[in-house]
């Protein structure tokens, strides 16, 4: 019964984002990076993260895309079919717009860390060029 209550990201694994964070948790556990094991650590949790990211990016994309196609076809009812419209949307239990509103910030979060951590890595690559490749590599940018 308590595993009926757990939300489906929570379910595989994860941490669920967490709800109002001042200073995000990765930037805690992913600092300057200070070796080449400490380097592809951060490379084996940026690849294991961005697989769920890409899928919950995909199924936020879909229902945004169903979103819009309902609000355009809104934008074309009558002010009675509106009302009938809005009765049957009330009915529709609370759970899929949670699930949705779970995954979205789950989303944000792994986006933000994902960030963080390529930037992280990019910053140490940079670092272990030799100082003339540095150079050419700043203006390829």
């Amino acid at each position: 019964e308590e595993a009926q209550n757990i939300s489906p990201v929570q379910k595989n694994g994860h941490r669920p984002a967490p709800s109002s964070p001042r200073v995000p948790c990765f930037h805690r556990s992913y600092s300057v990076i200070s070796s080449y094991h400490q380097r592809q650590s951060y490379k084996h949790e940026f690849n294991s993260d961005y697989s769920e990211y890409r899928l919950l990016h995909a199924r936020i994309d879909g229902v945004t895309q169903q979103f819009m196609e309902l609000n355009a076809q809104l934008q074309q009812l009558t002010r009675d079919s509106i009302i009938q419209a809005y009765g049957r949307i009330k009915k529709v239990k609370p759970e899929p717009r949670q699930r949705f509103s779970l995954e979205k910030t789950r989303c944000e979060y792994l986006h933000n860390k994902l960030a963080h951590i390529k930037k992280l890595i990019s910053s140490y690559d940079q670092q272990q060029l030799p100082l003339d490749d540095r150079s050419v590599s700043a203006t390829q940018r």
